[in-house]
């Protein structure tokens, strides 16, 4: 049978080796409590209790940069270094190997801010998998390395969530998995690379949300999904590329929300599903769909307000243009559509509000023009339609208060017109059907 080390018997575990705690956050190992604890190397690390009484004899050795009272009494410092070894520790001569890194859950934050981290940490190639929130609130943890070879394949939850002071990070290759908020906050991050050959399957939502230093980022081409505000926030991030072949099926809800420096985006083919993807990128000027392109869906608010936005081209293989898609895109001029469009439905405010938009040819295959799908569109002087058209439905205030349309001739197939469908439209005199 395996119990936690915690406070109440660490003091009782003899044979400790003297570089056995290099501490600054502790976490929960499980040993056999009755066996003697000989540490060949660097261990993993303890998680250690404010006020916890340890032998006096050994206080200066377990904790670097730790002080302590006459009685024995934990009083907490800085700790310079937190080390991990190869081989961790063995016990009655057996070598074990630490996988897991697991925080002690009694512990709560203020604990983690007694516990400062300076400088390096050094992850063993041993490891397989740091569990939720590890260094969370580390503020003072600057770089986090792995040793070659590493075998890592999973980052739990919050694992660097608030290590404002962490700067860097290079992502082992076998790594799968990020858990949510994972480096959440890290408001100095600057730099995130990937090791060739990443199998890392999704960036999880809020992954990176907070980043506000990170400026550029390449995405393995074995990710598949992009999640809810994975990039979400990161204010300075300018360039985003995707490795060769990349095979990203999805671009979750608000992925980017208020990326406010990224100028481009250059979406992969195999992607099928873009959500509210760029909402808020204000300096986003410029997006590109790799040639082939499979997107299905360019879904609700993808983007929103982005006001430096003059120009795009909608993939054939588009069928939807969500609600507000690209509402309050006030620079958007040119709107086209790849030849042999599969667009059926262009939804509710999908253009609203797009104030410098000059014309629109819309494909014959669009069978509804959604509620105030083109409101406010105060520059559009002319819409055509695509001959053969087969829109049918034009709802309520589709094209209210587009003050500079003067031309405007509606297919044959259109069935119904919502009311105040031209309100507003004060140059328009006439609005002939094609025959």
């Amino acid at each position: 049978m395996c119990s936690v080390i915690n406070h109440r018997f660490l003091s009782q575990i003899k044979g400790l080796h003297e570089k056995m705690l290099k501490l600054a956050l502790i976490f929960s190992l499980f040993l056999p409590v009755t066996s003697t604890c000989i540490c060949s190397r660097p261990p993993a690390v303890f998680r250690m209790r404010i006020g916890i009484r340890v032998n006096t004899d050994d206080s200066s050795i377990c904790f670097d940069g730790c002080s302590y009272t006459k009685s024995g009494d934990l009083i907490p410092g800085v700790c310079t270094r937190l080390l991990f070894g190869r081989e961790c520790f063995s016990i009655d001569g057996k070598v074990i190997r630490v996988r897991k890194l697991t925080p002690y859950r009694g512990c709560h934050s203020t604990a983690y801010k007694s516990f400062r981290l300076h400088h390096l940490v050094c992850i063993p190639s041993s490891i397989e998998e740091i569990d939720d929130d590890c260094f969370c609130f580390c503020r003072l943890l600057g770089t986090v390395t792995f040793e070659s070879g590493s075998t890592l394949s999973r980052f739990g939850s919050r694992v660097f969530y608030w290590c404002s002071s962490f700067s860097s990070i290079c992502i082992p290759s076998r790594v799968e998995e990020f858990g949510y908020e994972c480096f959440g906050e890290c408001s100095h991050l600057k730099t995130v690379t990937f090791e060739r050959g990443s199998q890392l399957g999704q960036i999880e939502r809020s992954a990176f949300h907070g980043c506000i230093s990170l400026v550029a980022m390449h995405i393995p081409s074995s990710v598949l999904l992009l999640c809810d505000k994975c990039f979400g926030g990161c204010s300075r991030l300018e360039v985003v590329t995707f490795e060769s072949g990349s095979k990203l099926n999805k671009i979750d809800t608000s992925a980017f929300l208020s990326c406010s420096s990224l100028s481009s985006i250059y979406i992969p083919s195999s992607v099928e599903d873009c959500r509210s993807g760029f909402k808020g990128c204000k300096n986003l000027s410029t997006v590109t769909f790799e040639d082939g392109s499979r997107l299905s869906t360019i879904g609700d608010d993808s983007f929103y307000s982005c006001a430096s936005l003059s120009s795009i081209c909608i993939p054939s293989s588009v069928e939807r243009l969500g609600k507000y898609c690209f509402i309050y895109c006030q620079n958007l001029l040119l709107v086209t559509f790849e030849r042999g469009s599969q667009l059926s439905t262009i939804d509710e405010g999908a253009f609203l509000n797009c104030s410098s938009l000059s014309s629109i040819c819309i494909p014959s295959s669009v069978q509804l023009v959604g509620k105030e799908c083109f409101r406010e569109c105060k520059s559009l002087p002319t819409v055509t339609f695509e001959s053969g058209s087969q829109l049918s439905t034009i709802e309520e205030g589709a094209f209210k208060d587009c003050s500079s349309l003067s031309s405007i001739f509606l297919p044959s197939s259109v069935q119904r017109l919502g009311k105040e469908c031209f309100k507003g439209c004060s140059s328009l005199t006439i609005v002939p059907f094609l025959s």
